[in-house]
């Protein structure tokens, strides 16, 4: 029997919280070991006895459920991690309560030296979509391989996911249900762009319905992977403002966009800030003043590139510049960066042809 089959057997046993389960593989030695103790064996660890009469009769049904689930997974390409698997995540790694396995399908390092989620309300108003366009883009020209996280759901979520895809960010969804299917079915076309450009990620198995305790739990993953959370847009009780609460408890920076007194949908945002349960945000500097971002990252890197590709020194204006403004159209290249139209245009196709830019439509270019 295979590890894996072990593994999604633990996750599917009833009465068993994830720190408890960790606590019960790390003293038995195993997954495998678990499955094979004795029911004497497992009162002997601690905080598991009063519990292990009721693992035992969930072994048997676990291992057979699992085994169905190990198919399912082989056959749709579907990746697993398990807590003590090397490639899990380690920010979520750091949270007590994290799921001991979840399944993902990703293009995207789950690592990234840069993750930032961002939730609201499924009723976001044209504010709240405008805000999260500006925050991601100012994210994408200046930090782009940032890694947005969110839900997958109405309203933030979507346009936060749409928007990174737009500015070329890799994005991944955490689901509240298998991998199997995609609720809301209006976002399926987005989440197959995410595959290519992110990814998708759930602690649930195949045949899981998206039911209401199941976005609850899924919020304390999207607050567990990242280095913040960011609240676009919440009334006075709703789902995101869990999601801020749990990332507060994990000590997780939380910031949240402040609205009118008079909207509903920034009841609960401007109720963050004024209790100091959130840092208020209106731009790029300042997620760069409280996470500790600099630009001179970016400069660092720039000068790398430069050192890998052996761009002359116009190149590298080009370079610098698009990696500043991002996508844009050729003539503003050139006058910004004082290069004739005559000279511009061979150095474009020459960095093109290194894998620097890539070239659209009507003289558009941005860094590949």
């Amino acid at each position: 029997m295979e590890q894996l089959q072990y593994q999604i057997a633990l996750s599917k046993i009833k009465g068993i919280g994830d720190a408890s389960i960790k606590a019960l593989v790390a003293y038995m030695g195993g997954v495998e070991q678990v499955f094979k103790a004795k029911e004497s064996q497992l009162r002997e660890v601690p905080g598991i006895d009063t519990r292990a009469v009721m693992l035992l009769q969930g072994r048997s049904k676990a291992l057979e459920t699992a085994k169905k689930e190990v198919d399912f997974i082989h056959k749709k390409n579907i990746q697993t991690a398990f807590f003590t698997d090397k490639d899990y995540p380690l920010r979520l790694k750091e949270c007590v309560d994290a799921p001991i396995l979840f399944y993902y399908r990703s293009s995207v390092d789950l690592n990234a030296a840069k993750v930032i989620s961002i939730v609201g309300t499924r009723r976001s108003t044209p504010y709240g979509t405008e805000m999260t366009q500006r925050l991601i883009a100012e994210i994408a020209r200046y930090y782009p391989e940032t890694l947005i996280v969110s839900g997958l759901a109405y309203g933030v979520d979507i346009v936060a996911h749409r928007n990174a895809l737009k500015n070329g960010l890799p994005t991944l969804g955490v689901l509240a249900h298998g991998l199997d299917n995609i609720y809301p079915g209006a976002h399926r076309q987005t989440a197959a762009k995410m595959l290519i450009q992110g990814g998708l990620l759930t602690e649930f198995s195949s045949n899981t319905r998206p039911i209401p305790e199941n976005f609850v739990r899924r919020n304390r993953i999207v607050a567990g992977v990242s280095d913040a959370t960011i609240v676009i847009e919440s009334a006075k009780r709703g789902g995101s403002l869990i999601t801020a609460n749990i990332a507060s408890s994990y000590n997780r920076e939380v910031f949240a966009v402040p609205g009118m007194s008079t909207e509903p949908q920034s009841e609960g945002c401007n109720s963050l800030i004024k209790t100091q349960k959130a840092i208020m945000v209106e731009g790029i500097e300042d997620l760069e003043y409280h996470l500790g971002w600099s630009r001179d990252e970016n400069k660092k890197r720039s000068q790398q590139t430069r050192l890998l590709i052996d761009m002359n020194d116009e190149e590298q204006m080009v370079f610098d510049y698009l990696q500043k403004e991002g996508k844009s159209h050729i003539n503003p290249i050139s006058i910004v960066c004082k290069i004739p139209m005559s000279k511009l245009a061979p150095i474009l196709i020459n960095m093109e042809f290194n894998g620097l830019l890539k070239c659209y439509p009507g003289g558009m270019y941005e860094l590949s």
